[in-house]
């Protein structure tokens, strides 16, 4: 009335806590999929969800009278509860399910080694008796390979003898190749240069000779000198047995210079002939007379024609040529022998060695029958050896665990019934995570023991087989174990009841557990447990300079992170962290963290701290955290 404008400018909508027809409602569709076995138990525990998350609403209000602390539970909590039931379910029948095949696994092997004890005897006779058959077959291969040992032995020998001529012949054929090759060596030199000489000829060079009617001295007896060296050669030049009558300037033009290419290519062949011993022996004895003379050097003919001093060092360098292998061509023939020599000796010695291999052969396959043979023995006797100590231990096993046969069948049947009884006793284990964690000692007996406990009693009276819930409830026997325990403690947690309460919600709460914790109790022990170097664990405050740093990092690479010392409010920038609002793109999930997307690793966890004695969180922080009251 006092505000009229107020009114029709904005639009009130009232948050009002659920109705308990939604609560039940949710929970009968939240669990509609659940094997919880007969109806009168689903019902039951249909009708546990709302009352519990009521009667929590309820003693949160005195808790606040009397304790002046607040807790609040909101649809989240409820919601979690239910997610948490169906998994911690589905784990702990898991797990069930596995100690029952191990231990029914376990008597099924106590019966087979049973029943192998007999059959090891049996086959254990016949063993010995295959055993005794195969050392006699054993030792007669090994006679007849003695023999045909000494006879290998005897022909390898002259194997060896005529190896050791043949490698004499090979060294010396060696060295006879090795001084021929070094001959011949020397001769490079001369024709290389005889090429080379031939090479710096130019056809218009030499054709400007031509034009020349009278050459300067010593120009002609190069060109005569080469016709003498092309006689019987080249058809262009005219002699008589051999020898050159007409070597004047005039008869040189005609028959050298007449053709150029054809010239130059008639010299370079003379290399050839002197290479397959066709060169004619006249004309090398022909061309010497003009080798001998004062002005047949290239160095001094250069200074009349450069095309006469080209040729005049090729025919130098030819007849060098020739000379060097006329030489070598006597040991050509001694290496040729030598060679002869050294097949024949190769051929010797393959005939002995391809006896020798034979033999060898036959030898190998004789050994290889008699290591066959061993081995078959040795298999006989260490399948004997086994056997008898296979049969030794199963007696043993069967006498040691006699007593152990008739324990496991009861511990199986104690198993199965256990396993019966997790519908009823995770319910309470998982209503004890999601809403007791924020009460003292006293209030947690009394919603669990006189609230929670009496009511499922009550709900599944009606039920005539074995009802599902333990007589007492212990939900520290569902949430964890003495030894899991034991490993709390010696990382600093308390050993009295309420802490060892605190650490099962720890480890097993869905949502990042907030810790009350004054006395500093909770932190040190979640400091010890996250030491490991796998686990990197980094302690932040709110506030520092590399507080998102730190935080991405641990996002990114699944490390423990543990914010301490919090007041009574979080940062907003921790809301999709702590809510757990992750997007999935591909295989990979991310999470909001200020203005940038930060990929969320599976292996991430939270630790919330604070040192206050009795904050007081907003139901919205509440709902997103597990908060535990150290």
């Amino acid at each position: 009335r006092k505000f009229p404008a107020l009114v029709t400018c904005t639009v009130i909508d009232w948050f009002q806590p659920w109705p308990d027809d939604a609560l039940m409602k949710v929970g009968q569709n939240f669990i509609a999929d659940m094997d919880l076995g007969d109806d009168i138990i689903r019902s039951g525990i249909e009708k546990f969800l709302p009352f519990s998350f009521l009667t929590v609403n309820e003693e949160a209000k005195r808790f606040k009278r009397i304790e002046r602390r607040h807790v609040y539970t909101t649809p989240k909590s409820y919601l979690e509860l239910l997610k948490l039931y169906r998994e911690l379910l589905e784990h702990k029948r898991s797990s069930a399910d596995q100690a029952i095949t191990r231990l029914g696994d376990g008597l099924q092997k106590l019966k087979e080694t049973s029943d192998a004890v007999v059959r090891i005897e049996e086959l254990l006779k016949i063993s010995l008796e295959e055993a005794e058959e195969k050392k006699t077959v054993a030792e007669g291969i090994a006679e007849t390979v003695s023999k045909e040992k000494a006879i290998v032995e005897v022909e390898t020998e002259k194997g060896e003898v005529e190896a050791a001529s043949v490698a004499q012949t090979q060294i010396e054929v060696s060295l006879q190749q090795k001084t021929v090759s070094e001959d011949l060596a020397k001769a490079e030199p001369a024709v290389e240069a005889a090429m080379a000489a031939l090479n710096t000829l130019k056809p218009k060079d030499l054709g400007e000779c031509k034009t020349m009617q009278k050459p300067p001295g010593g120009v002609d007896d190069v060109f005569a000198s080469t016709m003498v060296l092309l006689a019987n050669i080249w058809g262009n030049i005219q002699h008589k047995n051999g020898k050159v009558k007409e070597r004047g300037w005039d008869a040189a033009k005609k028959q050298c210079l007449g053709n150029i290419n054809e010239y130059i290519a008639m010299l370079k062949l003379t290399k050839e002939k002197v290479d397959d011993g066709t060169m004619p022996a006249l004309n090398m004895k022909e061309i010497r007379p003009y080798l001998l003379m004062e002005h047949f050097k290239p160095e001094v003919i250069i200074t009349k024609n450069g095309s006469a001093a080209g040729l005049c060092s090729f025919v130098i360098n030819i007849v060098i040529y020739y000379d060097i292998v006329i030489t070598v061509e006597p040991k050509r023939e001694s290496l040729r022998i030598a060679n002869e020599t050294l097949e024949a000796a190769n051929t010797r010695l393959a005939i002995v060695t391809k006896q020798v291999a034979e033999l060898q052969a036959k030898l190998a396959k004789l050994t290889a029958e008699l290591e066959e043979a061993d081995a078959q023995k040795k298999e006989a006797l260490d399948t004997v050896e086994k056997g008898q100590t296979k049969l030794d231990l199963a007696n043993r096993l069967t006498t040691a665990l006699a007593s152990e046969n008739d324990r496991w069948a009861i511990n199986i049947e104690v198993l199965q019934q256990d396993r019966t009884l997790l519908t009823g006793d995770v319910l309470l284990a998982s209503a004890f995570i999601s809403y007791v964690g924020p009460f003292t000692k006293p209030f947690r007996d009394k919603l669990m023991d006189e609230m929670f406990t009496p009511f499922l009693q009550a709900e599944f009276a009606a039920f005539e087989g074995v009802t599902p819930l333990s007589e007492t409830s212990d939900c520290l026997n569902i949430l964890t174990n003495g030894a899991e325990i034991a490993g709390w403690n010696s990382d600093g947690l308390p050993a009295d009841q309420v802490s060892t309460e605190n650490g099962a919600i720890v480890c097993n709460s869905a949502r990042w557990p907030l810790i009350i914790d004054p006395q500093l109790q909770g932190i040190k022990w979640i400091r010890n447990k996250e030491s490991d170097p796998d686990r990197h664990l980094e302690v932040v405050r709110l506030g520092q300079k590399d507080m998102l740093r730190n935080l991405t990092r641990a996002l990114e690479n699944g490390y423990t992170i543990l914010i301490e010392n919090l007041g009574e409010s979080l940062d907003a920038m921790l809301n999709p962290i702590i809510g757990r609002m992750t997007v999935k793109r591909g295989r990979t999930m991310y999470v909001k963290l200020g203005d940038s997307e930060v990929e969320f690793h599976p292996n991430f966890r939270l630790f919330l701290h604070t040192k206050l004695s009795n904050p007081h969180y907003p139901p919205e922080i509440q709902a997103e955290t597990t908060l535990i009251n150290f």
